[in-house]
């Protein structure tokens, strides 16, 4: 049973790597001009992945490092969202609606956020090198967790409250650099 459950969450692990690497290779396209083809993304996509296992090959101190500057990186582009983007909110479009229909559709739109907690276990990685383990790794779980929560909630409402939800879903990878153009332009 053991060997299963490791063997689904390994998989888990590969799926979501896969999900970034996509949307990453979409984004990385659009933004140096190329045409978006299917072997153009697929070639990024590739060296998406071997340049993150060449990272894990380096060792654990150098995957460290990368990952404190992406992790910048990415809150700093999410924070500039959030902060140029909360003025030009439509207010009746984050207004929440607690029909049934909704309420199912919220319950659905959880699931996804799975793939978005997966890493918060990886924190138990670093515990050999924390002072005081026994008390820092629940901290460091409970504090990310909160700052994550936190950035996604206030990245949802200037998403959500920018872009009309059939716009966002005609938008599919692009629905943030689309609920960008209101406060950004093109």
């Amino acid at each position: 049973m053991t060997g299963a459950l490791s063997f689904l969450f390994w998989l888990s692990y590969v799926v979501s790597i896969s999900l970034f690497a996509k949307g990453f290779a979409g984004y990385l396209l659009s933004l140096l001009g190329i045409e978006n083809t299917p072997l153009a993304k697929g070639g990024v996509e590739t060296l998406i992945v071997l340049a993150f296992m060449a990272l894990n090959l380096a060792g654990s101190e150098r995957v460290g490092k990368a990952e404190f500057f992406i992790v910048l990186i990415k809150l700093t582009i999410l924070c500039v969202f959030v902060v140029l983007g909360l003025s030009s909110v439509n207010p009746d479009w984050v207004k929440p609606q607690l029909d049934s229909v909704h309420l199912q559709q919220t319950l659905n739109g959880t699931a996804v956020f799975f793939l978005a907690y997966m890493g918060f276990g990886l924190v138990t990685n670093a515990s050999e090198h924390m002072k005081d383990p026994q008390r820092n790794v629940p901290k460091a779980i409970y504090l990310s967790i909160f700052i994550v929560s936190v950035v996604y909630v206030f990245v949802s409402v200037v998403a959500v409250g920018n872009l009309s939800i059939p716009d966002m879903v005609k938008a599919e990878d692009f629905a943030l650099a689309e609920a960008a153009k209101p406060f950004l332009g093109h």
